[in-house]
């Protein structure tokens, strides 16, 4: 077995650091595989194997939660319909997925009055209000990521 195989199966001897909070604001397509992705022990096992911190699913914020999207959400993530409560102490991170840009920003505006740093893949909200966010989120002193909605995701912002 190579090196990097190695370090990807077998878990570091000092546990990794707690990763972030995470409060899922949007529950279709895309949030549906973003909550899948966080709820998998194997996505999480990898990651603090590589002494990086696993983020932890807390909440999830949708106006439909009955719908049956093939996901079986833990009774310890908390799900509303208003995304304004699950803006606590107990969350770090919201991921905004709820797309367009009239709901989406009013939300990610409120995460950052909340103190709360914001991802997002939502194009429409960063081409329509992206310069205002930022404002937003430098004016509070959080984070706004938004390279997932940068060419599909291809981690280009970073190397530019």
């Amino acid at each position: 077995m190579d090196h990097d195989a190695h370090e990807m199966t077998e878990p570091t001897s000092a546990p990794s650091a707690p990763g972030p909070r995470i409060a899922l604001f949007g529950l279709g397509t895309v949030g549906t595989a973003g909550a899948a992705r966080l709820l998998d022990p194997a996505w999480g096992q990898t990651l603090a194997a590589r002494d990086l911190p696993v983020p932890r699913l807390v909440g999830i914020a949708d106006l439909d939660l009955e719908r049956d999207r093939g996901l079986s959400i833990p009774s310890d993530v908390r799900q509303v319909a208003d995304y304004s409560e699950l803006l606590g102490d107990e969350v770090d991170t919201v991921i905004e997925l709820i797309g367009g840009s009239g709901v989406a920003g009013e939300a990610v505006l409120a995460a950052f009055a909340a103190g709360k740093n914001v991802v997002t893949a939502n194009k429409d909200l960063v081409a329509r209000r992206g310069k205002e966010l930022e404002d937003a989120a430098r004016a509070a002193g959080v984070a706004l990521r938004f390279e997932a909605a940068v060419l599909a995701g291809v981690p280009v912002l970073g190397p530019l």
